[in-house]
């Protein structure tokens, strides 16, 4: 679990793979009128008062989780005025941008090959990420690229080298915040070029 204070009233959490198996709840599984997702968020706010000195007590706390890469997600606690009924508000996202794609690659051998395969198709922006043990290639195309014939094909044919990762929304902020920045602009440039 890492986690950041942002400012007085606010605290990022970033739950890992090991914090979510010992909580045992995934990104899935959470939802807050769940009993065992409310005793989490209540032992979250325990816990960053413990290692930040940020105390979410008497007071309204909006609580906003965020999904990202390989399973991992964000909490923000968020200090909130008195006014209104509920203590703690929470907002679960799930939306995500369709242009985007993110891909895990689990060894280093297989980043080039990846890119390899936008031969066809350029992505219209690359950015390659390390992250834990594994490296992210983030792929972005215009809402005209996406909707081409056999493209479809080809977001396919990239799970040779590399799982996709489900959930896009906010993701490349987790990778530019927690990880590495390998390639920043056009990786697919890099990896083709002579």
């Amino acid at each position: 679990m890492l986690v950041k204070v942002l400012d007085e009233n606010r605290v990022k959490i970033l739950m890992e793979d090991q914090d979510i198996a010992y909580y045992d709840l995934p990104f899935e599984k959470l939802n807050y009128d769940d009993p065992v997702s409310k005793a989490f968020i209540y032992d979250l706010i325990r816990k960053t008062y413990e290692h930040t000195g940020v105390d979410f007590k008497n007071c309204r706390v909006m609580i906003e989780v965020i999904p990202g890469v390989s399973g991992a997600y964000y909490v923000l606690l968020t200090r909130m005025e008195q006014a209104g009924k509920e203590k703690i508000e929470f907002d679960k996202t799930e939306c995500c941008d369709r242009e985007m794609y993110i891909y895990k690659l689990e060894h280093a051998f297989q980043i080039p090959l990846f890119f390899k395969r936008f031969m066809e198709q350029p992505p219209e922006g690359s950015r390659l990420y390390r992250y834990g043990n594994a490296y992210y290639a983030v792929v972005s195309f215009s809402p005209n690229k996406v909707k081409e014939e056999g493209f479809s094909a080809l977001l396919l044919s990239l799970e040779e080298f590399g799982n996709r990762c489900r959930y896009h929304y906010m993701n490349e902020g987790l990778l530019k915040e927690w990880g590495d920045c390998i390639f920043e602009k056009d990786a697919f440039d890099y990896f083709l070029s002579p």
